[in-house]
């Protein structure tokens, strides 16, 4: 992970430097969780979850940009057995992401960006709801693999409000590839989300 992480700013880093237009700015949004659910349960309900973080836009070369993003993102998965009991569990990650931007259309404000992410898993834990009302906690960060491997795509709508600013909305999609780490409970269920954000970005080169 640290190896990850510091090859990415090193790319980054040199990137900035020889880049014609850098932009800094934070983003807002939900996200909806899909996740997979053994024999017997079943969905209950949206999956509805928060995340906001710090986007950048580094402009490589005529339509093509670097979008790095380091996010908070806390999801929510909520599911149940029949009549039994429901479940409510809960994920809070940090997650860094280098997309490839592309910009569409004459006056470029429409983007399509795919690329890597890393995340590291900051808590998880799940409460039980059972018919007889009597709820039960267990907190689970230390039993499963705390970092993720995957790919995010999506698309967006940007304008510019000033010169140095310029507001965006966009959705996306993610998957995870591989989950690692030591942990009680290893495997690479594939973990998938929908987000919809919005953001300001300022110029600043």
């Amino acid at each position: 992970m640290k190896k990850a992480v510091l090859i990415l700013i090193l790319i980054t880093s040199s990137l900035w430097v020889s880049a014609q237009k850098i932009q800094l700015g934070p983003n807002i949004g939900g996200n909806y969780a899909i996740f997979p659910v053994g024999i017997g349960v079943e969905y209950d309900g949206a999956s509805l979850g928060y995340n906001f973080g710090l986007s950048g836009q580094i402009h490589l070369k005529n339509k093509f940009y670097l979008s790095p993003e380091i996010n908070f993102e806390h999801k929510v998965y909520r599911s149940k057995i029949g009549d039994s009991f429901k479940a409510i569990q809960r994920g809070s990650s940090v997650i860094i992401s280098t997309p490839a931007k592309y910009v569409l259309g004459k006056d470029k404000n429409f983007y399509f960006y795919v690329g890597p992410y890393i995340a590291y898993l900051l808590k998880y834990d799940y409460t039980l709801y059972f018919v007889n009302n009597e709820n039960y906690y267990q907190n689970l960060t230390h039993k499963f693999q705390r970092y993720e491997l995957g790919f995010l795509v999506g698309l967006g709508y940007s304008r510019p409000i000033t010169d140095k600013m310029t507001l965006f909305i966009d959705a996306n999609y993610s998957e995870s590839l591989y989950h690692f780490g030591s942990a009680e409970y290893k495997g690479n269920s594939k973990l998938r989300a929908i987000r919809l954000r919005l953001g300001c970005l300022f110029t600043i080169k």
